[in-house]
C-alpha cells in the first residue's frame, strides 16, 4: 500500500475542512470523510442511453461517447481504513455511476505520474459490507445497500475473477481477460477514458502506472434529497484489459435496467489510497 505521507498530501488536494469528530453521529449538512487504501477494479461499460436516460434526473446531462451510447463505471474495491477518525476495519465498495456532463477540471494528485480529468458522475448504486458506512451515509440522504460479500478477486493477476452477493443472496460476477498485453500508445486499444487523458502505458507483468483521478459525483432522487461525493485517488495501476460482467438478474444491479447479462467493457486494477468525502447539497 501506498505511504502515508503521500495520503496526507492528496487529501489537501480536496481542500476539505470540514470534518464530522470521532463518535459523533452524522447529521444533515455534516461530512462523512473516509480515508482508504484498497484493492480495486473499476470497469466501464457503454450502455443504451435510452437506458441511461431513464435513470437519470432531468437536471443532468448524459456524457455521450463518440459512438452515441452513454458510459457506466463499476467500481469494485476490497479496503480498510477509517471514517470520520474512528477505524474501520476491512470494508468493500462497490459503485455504479453513470458519466455525465460536468465543468472541466484537472486537480493534479500528488506523486502521480497523471492525472486524468476529473471524472462527473451521477451515483446510481452503492454498496457496502460497512454498517457504519451505510449509517453515516444515509443520515446525509446519501442512501448505501448493504451487501454480504464482495471480492475483487485477490492479488492482481491477469485471469482474475470478482464477484459481489448481495443481502437476498442474489450476485453479480466479472471476468477479467487481457487482449492488451501487446499494449502500444499507438494502438491504446484498452483505455477507458477518452482525449485528453493521458494513456497509460502499462500491462500486466509490466511495472505499474501511478495515476491520479478525482471523480465528482452527484445523487438527487428526489426534492430536498440531494448530496455529493468528491473522491481523490492515487492508484498504483497494475494491469487493463477486457472485463465480462455476469447477472443474476433479480440482484439489484441488474434492476437498474442498464447492464446486460454477458457484457463487455473495459477495466483496470489498482492499489489505491483514497479520500472520499461525501456530503449533503
Amino acid at each position: 500500500m501506498l505511504k502515508s505521507s503521500v495520503l496526507i498530501c492528496a487529501l489537501l488536494t480536496l481542500g476539505v475542512t470540514t470534518t464530522v469528530g470521532a463518535g459523533e453521529e452524522a447529521r444533515p449538512n455534516a461530512v462523512v470523510d473516509v480515508e482508504m487504501q484498497c484493492n480495486t477494479m473499476v470497469g466501464a461499460f457503454e450502455v443504451d442511453p435510452a437506458a441511461a436516460r431513464a435513470v437519470l434526473p432531468a437536471q443532468y446531462e448524459l456524457a455521450l461517447q463518440p459512438s452515441g451510447n452513454a458510459l457506466v463505471y463499476l467500481q469494485a474495491s476490497n479496503c480498510g481504513g477509517s471514517g470520520n477518525g474512528d477505524l474501520l476495519g476491512a470494508f468493500d465498495l462497490a459503485d455504479v455511476w453513470l458519466a455525465i456532463e460536468g465543468p472541466f477540471d484537472v486537480t493534479p494528485i500528488p506523486g502521480a505520474y497523471a492525472t486524468i480529468p476529473t471524472i462527473n458522475v451521477y451515483v446510481l448504486k452503492a454498496q457496502t459490507t460497512s454498517k457504519w458506512i451505510k449509517t453515516h451515509c444515509a443520515a446525509i440522504h446519501f442512501p448505501k445497500e448493504l451487501i454480504r460479500s464482495l471480492e475483487v478477486g485477490g492479488p492482481i493477476v491477469p485471469g482474475r475473477q470478482g464477484y459481489v452477493v448481495e443481502m437476498t443472496g442474489r450476485a453479480y460476477s466479472w471476468t477479467e481477460v487481457f487482449p492488451c498485453m501487446e499494449y502500444s500508445l499507438q494502438n491504446p486499444a484498452c483505455w477507458m477514458f477518452p482525449d485528453p487523458a493521458p494513456k497509460i502505458p502499462v500491462g500486466f507483468l509490466e511495472p505499474p502506472f501511478m495515476l491520479g483521478t478525482n471523480v465528482l459525483g452527484y445523487i438527487d432522487r428526489s426534492p430536498g434529497n440531494a448530496a455529493k461525493k468528491e473522491m481523490g485517488c492515487l492508484m498504483d495501476v497494475a494491469g487493463q484489459g477486457i472485463v465480462q460482467l455476469q447477472l443474476d438478474k433479480n440482484s439489484n444491479l441488474a434492476e437498474l435496467g442498464i447492464f446486460q447479462d454477458g457484457q463487455l467493457g473495459f477495466f483496470w486494477d489498482s492499489t489505491a489510497t483514497c479520500h472520499l468525502v461525501m456530503t449533503a447539497n
